[in-house]
């Protein structure tokens, strides 16, 4: 797909949308470091304590220090994924969702029914024709009975119940 962009032009684009910049980075060490002391104290407190009663205060502390790091890495891991997203909708051109995805050629120039069963090249299942699996894919009918035999019926609009 080309975007209309020289090499050049498209590689200033992409390193402007970096996932992490260092103030991440920064951000993403301090609180995994704070869990992994939290951690580490609360292990080395439970190991000198002999009852559970004693126990219980430190391993609250290895807790918390589990969850600072769970919610420390999930922040990481979402900002990478939101400037992904981002940079993805700046290059990619831009699609009305409202639009309407065209039919294949093959299957507009004849009148089909719903009930009609398609494949495509690539695909290990036959279909009705108004599956959601096939819709907007370059489908044909599927009219020999051996082709039929060697493609699975999809588990979705189950083809095998209308006929």
């Amino acid at each position: 797909m080309s975007t209309g962009l020289d090499p050049r032009q498209l590689l200033a684009r992409v390193v402007r949308f970096r996932p992490w910049m260092s103030d991440h980075v920064v951000q993403f060490i301090v609180g995994n470091g704070i869990a992994l002391i939290l951690i580490g104290v609360s292990w080395y407190e439970v190991s000198g304590q002999l009852t559970v009663r004693d126990q219980v205060g430190p391993l609250i502390v290895g807790v918390a220090g589990v969850c600072v790091s769970g919610i420390t890495n999930a922040l990481w891991l979402m900002r990478g994924r939101q400037i992904v997203t981002l940079s993805r909708v700046h290059l990619l051109p831009h699609r009305s969702p409202a639009a309407p995805v065209p039919a294949p050629v093959s299957l507009r120039l004849s009148a089909l029914r719903s009930e009609d069963l398609v494949a495509g090249r690539n695909m290990s299942r036959f279909h009705r024709l108004g599956c959601v699996m096939v819709q907007g894919k370059d489908t044909s009918l599927v009219t020999d009975p051996h082709l039929r035999l060697s493609l699975r019926p999809c588990e979705i609009c189950l083809p095998e119940e209308s006929r």
